[in-house]
């Protein structure tokens, strides 16, 4: 049934330039659950939207998000090794009145853990992540009104050692009423940043 509904929403996204929010993290939630059920190692995650939002009223750009949760479970997340037990958070929470922001992090081996892997000889590759960055400018010279970016840093615990990948994106929001929040699971703490590119 979660396939089912996650190929609907998929074809649902791919034929409008912008869904809501609800039917983003319906899809998230799909996504989500389907790989927590195959992954090896198992991970957890959690996907919050904030009481402020409205998730049925606001729309956002579709695809946006899903390629970075994707990256952060491929690329973080599976290549922990049982180092420790993984975890994803994606937070919705509101920016100024047009726009939202949704942070995506894992506890995964960060990016540079993420480029070894892949230099190694991991199959998997994702475009997503650089179809979003091609959109960029075409999003934002459709609406002049609307700002739209997306910054990556690593995630770094006490000591400074890399411990995740945390990507913010801040997108344009037509934003309704206050409505409750959403959450699916418990997840991971919060350390520190560092800034820099994108790692997958």
């Amino acid at each position: 049934a979660k396939f089912a509904k996650l190929m609907r929403g998929l074809l649902h996204a791919a034929h409008n330039e912008q869904i809501t929010l609800a039917e983003e993290v319906a899809v998230l939630e799909n996504y989500c659950a389907l790989e927590a059920l195959r992954s090896e190692p198992p991970f957890t995650y959690a996907i919050t939207v904030h009481p402020h939002l409205h998730p049925s009223a606001g729309r956002i750009p579709s695809f946006m998000v899903q390629p970075y949760v994707e990256n952060g479970i491929r690329h973080g997340l599976r290549n922990l090794r049982q180092e420790r037990p993984g975890g994803l958070s994606v937070l919705f929470e509101p920016d100024d009145p047009g726009h939202l922001l949704c942070t995506v992090e894992d506890n995964g081996v960060g990016r540079e853990g993420a480029r070894a892997a892949m230099n190694e000889g991991e199959a998997w590759r994702s475009y997503g992540t650089r179809i979003n960055a091609e959109r960029l400018p075409l999003l934002m010279r459709a609406d002049k009104n609307s700002e739209l970016s997306i910054s990556t840093s690593d995630v770094k615990d006490a000591e400074g050692r890399t411990c995740g990948t945390r990507v913010v994106i801040r997108m344009p929001w037509s934003h309704g009423s206050p409505g409750s929040a959403h959450t699916s699971s418990e997840s991971k703490p919060k350390p520190k940043e560092d800034e820099g590119g994108d790692h997958r």
